[in-house]
């Protein structure tokens, strides 16, 4: 889970091993600015309802923290986003060229990068010697990864 696609008001599901059978719907209250130097962790406020009064101080509890969802996401590898005039480009190939995108991308999970906007999954991406390619750039495809 990345702490950047937590947001207040998000949804959570809590389960107490001392309240058997039962699974609490609660919502983040806060998602704290830093993480822990110890632990690199970040403390997470939830806040849920204990009409009954089975919950009590100090007891333990399991929190499935939903994060934001993306249906049918372009994932693209990290290395072929190059920095050019401050901003965080790719190069797709079009007619034997290389075109200039300033995708919108979200946070990066590992890996890969999921783009928001700016690319279809059909595009076909420049993914090495970026160094030397610029836009309009003649392209002679070397090796096909896409296939």
């Amino acid at each position: 889970m990345e702490i950047n696609n937590l947001r207040i008001g998000g949804k959570v599901q809590v389960s107490l091993p001392g309240v058997r059978g039962r699974t609490y719907a609660a919502h983040i209250e806060s998602v704290g600015a830093r993480s822990e130097p110890d632990t690199g962790n970040f403390k997470v406020k939830v806040t849920l309802p204990n009409d009954e009064g089975l919950l009590r101080p100090g007891m333990t509890a399991r929190v499935e923290l939903a994060g934001i969802e993306f249906n049918n996401m372009i994932l693209i590898p990290e290395n072929a986003l190059v920095d050019r005039n401050r901003k965080r480009v790719v190069f797709k190939v079009v007619e034997d060229r290389a075109v200039q995108v300033v995708p919108v991308i979200s946070i990066a999970s590992g890996d890969l990068v999921p783009v928001i906007e700016g690319l279809n999954k059909e595009d076909r991406l420049i993914v090495s010697g970026l160094a030397n390619v610029t836009d309009g750039s003649p392209i002679k495809i070397v090796q096909d990864l896409s296939r």
